[in-house]
C-alpha cells in the first residue's frame, strides 16, 4: 500500500466533475483527455467510484467503499507513465466498457447480474495495470523475468491480473472478500 492511502477521501469529488459525470459517463462523447486533467491525473478512481456508487454495485455486493477506494487508488497509481498503457488509457477502456454496457443496454438485453457488471468495471480498470510499454513478444524474445515467471504465455497479461490480486491479497484492499 503507498503510504498515505488509508485515509483517502472516498468520491469527494466536485460538482463539476460530478455533473460531467452525469452527462458523459455513458456517451461516446467522454472525452478522456479532459476528464484526465479534471480529475488532476486521478481518472481512473474517480470514474470506477462513480459507476460503483451510480449502479449501486457496493450496496449490492457488499464492497466497503474505502476498501474500493483504497484499491483503485492503488490500481491508479500502479500503472506506469508510459506512452499508451497509462491510467489514462485504461480510464479510457473503462469509460467505453460502461458506456457499452449502460449506455446501449447491454446490461438489460443479457440480463447481467451485480456481479457481471462489477466484473466487466474491474476487468477494464485492471486490464493493462503495471504495464512497461513493451508487448509479450519482447518479453519472450528478450527472456525477461516477466517471461520466464509466466513461462511465456500471455506474459502481460498474466502480469496485470497477478498485480491485481497482488493488491486485493491486502485485506484493506480485498474488494472481493465478501
Amino acid at each position: 500500500i503507498k503510504p498515505g492511502l488509508r485515509s483517502m477521501n472516498t468520491l469527494g469529488f466536485s460538482d463539476e466533475i460530478q455533473k460531467y459525470l452525469e452527462k458523459f459517463a455513458t456517451s461516446p462523447e467522454f472525452d478522456v483527455l479532459k476528464f484526465a486533467e479534471m480529475t488532476k491525473g486521478q481518472s481512473l478512481t474517480v470514474l470506477s467510484g462513480y459507476i460503483f456508487s451510480r449502479d449501486d454495485l457496493l450496496a449490492a455486493l457488499g464492497i466497503d467503499q474505502t476498501t474500493l477506494a483504497l484499491f483503485m487508488k492503488n490500481v491508479q497509481d500502479g500503472y506506469q507513465a508510459n506512452p499508451y498503457h497509462n491510467s489514462t488509457h485504461a480510464t479510457d477502456v473503462l469509460q467505453t466498457v460502461y458506456s457499452v454496457l449502460r449506455g446501449n443496454k447491454v446490461d438489460e438485453l443479457c440480463h447481467t447480474s451485480d456481479l457481471d457488471n462489477t466484473s466487466l468495471v474491474v476487468s477494464a480498470a485492471i486490464h493493462d495495470l503495471d504495464h512497461n510499454g513493451k508487448n509479450n513478444l519482447f518479453h519472450v524474445n528478450m527472456r525477461t523475468p516477466l517471461a520466464i515467471r509466466y513461462n511465456d504465455k500471455s506474459v502481460l497479461e498474466n502480469h496485470h491480473i497477478a498485480k491485481a490480486f497482488e493488491y486485493m491479497a491486502d485485506t484493506a484492499m480485498n474488494i472481493f472478500e465478501n
